[in-house]
């Protein structure tokens, strides 16, 4: 079976943001002379909270012709509350399961910092911490959830104690070349610096995908919740033509298992994808023709890193 998932908007395309009257803030409000008289009561259609028994915040219903010009949108915004931990005794031993993508990375390490050492137990003796039988599964080990920039702007260094043998690397290009090293050079930074900290470390796993592979300890996996489908959300129109002439596909998404999907109805509608949608406006470049706005946005920021790039040198 194949399986798609597409995002369509109304032109003019990403980066024109809502300008109806009806979502002005305050102080536009009482700028615009169309309110100064009037009243302003918005209408039952244009927004409807959530229902009660939702465990998360919930987009609410605007209009579905402007509701893709929204910029940064994602379906976190829809998906409720979901476990990113858990533990399970097998062969005598507790396993704890963490989902990297679930969890910031700092409050994972600082538990996980924590299981492996065996200071959660009554019977903690530091002089016996090898005695902790504890083990430590991590999955989605190349997907691991930061918050702010830091997986653009984290670096990690170390001194080989040679002169000028000072390396540097990006977090992002560490977690994609090794996933493990980067999870036990967090945890590291949490357990005391002794003989025993390279054997505790020893004990953690990490796995890049969503699932382990410890299928003989009978471990259970960590299950995503189904995506609600955009074309669900946003009324398409069932003529062809119009969709054709109004409408630009700006997202698609494929299962990796599915081979290439096409439907022949939709083969003739533009697509324009924007392959730096989910990256901070700031660290990646626009076409400032398109995006006037944000041209004195980046320039500050260019200078910013200039002048770290500068501090930097002086350490290599």
């Amino acid at each position: 079976m194949y399986s798609a998932r597409r995002c369509f908007c109304e032109k003019p395309k990403i980066g024109d943001f809502i300008t109806d009257n009806r979502l002005y803030d305050k102080h536009q409000r009482m700028k615009d002379p169309e309110f100064n008289n009037v009243s302003y009561n918005p209408s039952e259609e244009l927004y409807k909270p959530p229902n009660s028994d939702t465990t998360r915040m919930i987009m609410p219903k605007v209009d579905p012709v402007k509701f893709l010009r929204l910029y940064g949108i994602t379906y976190e915004n829809f998906i409720k509350a979901q476990s990113a931990y858990f533990c399970v005794k097998r062969q005598d031993r507790i396993w704890h399961v963490f989902d990297a993508s679930r969890i910031p990375l700092g409050r994972m390490a600082g538990r996980i910092a924590k299981y492996i050492t065996g200071k959660y137990k009554p019977t903690y003796d530091p002089k016996r911490v090898l005695l902790n039988n504890d083990r430590v599964l991590v999955v989605n080990g190349s997907n691991i959830r930061l918050t702010g920039k830091q997986r653009y702007q984290k670096v990690f260094r170390h001194h080989t104690g040679y002169a000028g043998a000072l390396h540097e690397i990006l977090f992002k290009d560490l977690e994609k070349k090794d996933p493990q090293e980067l999870i036990r050079r967090v945890v590291k930074g949490m357990i005391a610096p002794n003989n025993t900290r390279k054997l505790l470390l020893d004990r953690i796993k990490v796995f890049p995908d969503q699932y382990h592979t410890c299928y003989h300890l009978k471990i259970p996996q960590f299950i995503n919740q189904p995506l609600p489908d955009p074309n669900e959300m946003v009324s398409i129109p069932a003529d062809l033509d119009d969709l054709k002439k109004n409408y630009v596909v700006v997202a698609e998404e494929v299962d990796n298992n599915a081979e290439p999907y096409d439907i022949e109805e939709l083969r003739d509608v533009p697509r324009e994808y924007d392959e730096n949608l989910f990256i901070p406006r700031n660290v990646h470049n626009l076409d400032y023709k398109k995006h006037p706005e944000l041209k004195n946005i980046n320039k500050r920021e260019i200078k910013k890193y200039k002048k770290k790039s500068l501090r930097m040198r002086e350490y290599k």
